[in-house]
């Protein structure tokens, strides 16, 4: 359930940091377009009104002049606006609150074009420029450049230089706000995700357990009937004449342990017997529980000789006692064998040679293995081969 949990973490976590910084640039960029809008309405309602085409275009502005711009411009530098300067088209500063400037010009910089060009520009400033140099000392700044008169074409711009404290403070409320909704949604999203994946994962079980059960036989573990079955008809679709074969295996005299010993003990019994019979296969051998006391292993690619030899020793394994509760029980069993040599026609006529061969060595003596020969189902003689 832990990877229920942690898989849907990853990708939440990716999108949420995604999320988190688009919402960071969206608030910086909401932030500074309002500053840049409240710039404009400034230049607009206050900085106009007090200037006039010829401040623009009359040269370096008398002192009267300034003195008139001083009184109605320099009340709006403060926390909000920390510089003001008012530029010509041909890069001349024409009025600032630094007097020391005024009459100054400069090489016109890419943000001045575009506001000569009509566009407002903002953006957080270098200040690197050389009129940037009484700047400095403001620390961060928000640079504004507005577009002035002219109706086709300005004939200057007005430049706000705005403290970026009160920027940053609405850039960081923004934030908050919006990465609060942010995490919820991410919150929602993950935990939509985690009921999901554990759904998946609980249907995934409940399929596996399903097919386990329906592959396992419920007492020893092992196969069962239709996990032999499916198995010993996947052996028969190798090929046009695959080498086969079936081992039908039989506890001799099961019901006297059971009469005796109880069914507890011949259910253990059982048990011992399917965990040490997988034991002395290879691993990738087929054991199964057919029903009752009977068992049945396929063998892939096995000839009859081989066949012969798997199950003398199957028997001789076998014949140990088996450690079930309360007491060691030795056992006796008898196997009946048949391989597809050509002569069966398919999987379950296998499984009914290898039962006649099983029949055969019971009634031959038990303990012992018989392999089907052509003739056993006539009253003829069987290939008989003793473990006594």
């Amino acid at each position: 359930m832990s990877a229920a949990l942690l898989l849907p973490a990853i990708p939440v976590a990716l999108i949420a940091l995604v999320l988190l910084s688009q919402s960071r640039t969206w608030a910086t960029d909401r932030a500074t377009d309002q500053a840049s809008r409240s710039a404009a309405l400034i230049s607009s309602t206050v900085v106009a009104p007090a200037l006039s085409d010829d401040d623009f275009t009359g040269g370096t502005p008398t002192p009267a002049r300034i003195s008139e711009l001083d009184d109605a411009l320099l009340p709006l530098i403060g926390d909000q606006i920390v510089r003001l300067r008012v530029w010509n088209a041909d890069g001349t500063v024409v009025y600032s609150d630094l007097g020391d400037s005024i009459g100054e010009r400069f090489a016109i910089s890419h943000d001045l074009e575009e506001a000569l060009a009509g566009d407002i520009h903002s953006g957080v400033s270098s200040l690197t420029k050389d009129e940037n140099r009484a700047e400095r000392d403001f620390g961060k700044l928000l640079e504004v450049y507005v577009p002035f008169g002219g109706e086709d074409q300005p004939i200057g711009a007005v430049e706000f230089y705005m403290g970026y404290e009160p920027i940053e403070a609405a850039i960081r409320a923004d934030f908050r706000q919006v990465g609060l909704l942010v995490l919820i949604m991410i919150g929602l999203i993950y935990l939509a995700l985690v009921k999901f994946a554990v759904s998946a994962v609980r249907d995934r079980r409940r399929a596996d357990a399903k097919a386990i059960e329906a592959s396992q036989d419920p007492l020893t573990g092992i196969a069962n009937r239709r996990a032999f079955d499916e198995a010993l008809t996947l052996g028969f679709a190798d090929g046009e004449d695959p080498l086969v074969a079936v081992l039908i295996l039989d506890i001799d005299d099961f019901k006297d342990i059971n009469d005796t010993a109880g069914h507890a003990t011949g259910d253990a019994v059982l048990r011992s017997l399917a965990e040490r019979l997988t034991r002395l296969v290879r691993e990738d051998t087929v054991v199964a529980r057919l029903g009752g006391d009977e068992f049945g292993v396929v063998l892939n690619g096995a000839s009859s000789h081989q066949v012969d030899g798997i199950a003398q020793r199957l028997i001789e394994g076998l014949n140990e006692p088996l450690d079930v509760p309360g007491s060691d029980v030795a056992l006796r069993v008898s196997i009946g064998s048949a391989a597809n040599s050509g002569n069966a026609a398919g999987p379950e006529a296998l499984v009914d040679m290898a039962d006649a061969a099983l029949y055969v060595a019971k009634r031959s003596g038990k303990n012992r293995h018989v392999a089907f020969t052509r003739g056993m189902r006539e009253p003829s003689p069987a290939v008989v081969h003793d473990s006594v």
